[in-house]
């Protein structure tokens, strides 16, 4: 795995992120510890990670009834690991390109019902204008152990001692990544009916990793990106590998057969990692750039 002491070197705003206590609980739900405050992030009541819109912090936690905002949805990336700041964001960097608040509503390895959960929770889709979706974290908590539920999805990590208790199957049979393209279509088109009754522009991003990228940069092969020197991450790099160019035909296929429109990610290969599944400050606003220009203006 990603050599975390070469990392903060040259990504230095890594180091709150590390030392923070930066999980908490709710339920069965892994989220983002509540009121953390530090010199690189900070969060809402509910966990969730501030974005910046006109110099303000925007949270979910307050209401924005009767004020038109749009919302970014996904994991860790969505969150930010690793960025200087609330501003550095995808949901800031959206909030600039709409002209208006764009919620950051992520959740550790984040699985695709529970973000859905949140949406119904905690926003007013009344006044919610677009939803843009990375459904990454699902697959990623999939690639830890190989099993997955249809009706579930894969288990999450604090529930990963007790697998063999909540999830019965063999790991990395043809069944297992059958089930994880099956519970994503549901889920995800399960979120674009909420969004449809709403009258709310539902988007789904094709995301990348690391392990997609073919010509790693010096700062990337010196912080030792794709290595694995434990066998669980060794395990979870390979299946990563493995099922990915699957995962992504057939779930992205389908979910376009469903008229739900897929975001076109671009190019991986200008984009710069901070570890296998985080990107830099300057490759989050090129990413902002390539999606919100598929994105129509709504009126």
């Amino acid at each position: 795995m990603a050599d975390y002491k070469k990392i903060t070197e040259a990504h230095p705003a890594v180091i709150p992120y590390l030392r923070a206590r930066i999980w908490s609980r709710n339920g069965n739900t892994l989220t983002y510890r509540p009121e953390n405050n530090t010199k690189a992030f900070s969060t809402d009541g509910l966990g969730f990670r501030h974005s910046k819109f006109k110099g303000e912090n925007i949270t979910v936690h307050r209401s924005l009834g009767g004020t038109l905002f749009s919302a970014v949805m996904g994991s860790s990336h969505v969150f930010g690991f690793g960025l200087p700041g609330n501003e550095h964001t995808s949901a800031s960097r959206f909030s600039e390109k709409f002209n208006h608040a764009v919620l950051n509503i992520s959740l550790p390895e984040a699985n695709t019902n529970d973000l859905h959960g949140c949406l119904r929770s905690h926003v007013n889709l009344t006044d919610l204008q677009n939803l843009i979706f990375f459904p990454g974290g699902s697959f990623t908590r999939f690639c830890y152990t190989g099993l997955c539920s249809p009706l579930d999805g894969p288990p999450a990590l604090h529930m990963m001692k007790n697998v063999g208790h909540s999830y019965t199957g063999t790991p990395d049979t043809p069944a297992m990544i059958d089930n994880l393209i099956h519970y994503q279509k549901r889920h995800i088109k399960r979120i674009a009916e909420t969004c449809a009754n709403a009258d709310v522009a539902f988007y789904v991003v094709d995301e990348m990793t690391f392990f997609e990228k073919e010509t790693p940069t010096e700062i990337e092969v010196n912080g030792d990106l794709g290595m694995a020197p434990q066998p669980q991450g060794t395990e979870r790099f390979d299946r990563h590998k493995k099922y990915i160019g699957k995962y992504r035909k057939d779930l992205f296929d389908d979910l376009r057969t469903n008229d739900i429109k897929v975001l076109d990610f671009g190019s991986i290969e200008d984009i710069t990692f901070i570890d296998e599944f985080h990107y830099d400050s300057p490759s989050t606003q090129v990413i902002v750039e390539r999606l919100s220009a598929q994105i129509p203006a709504k009126p």
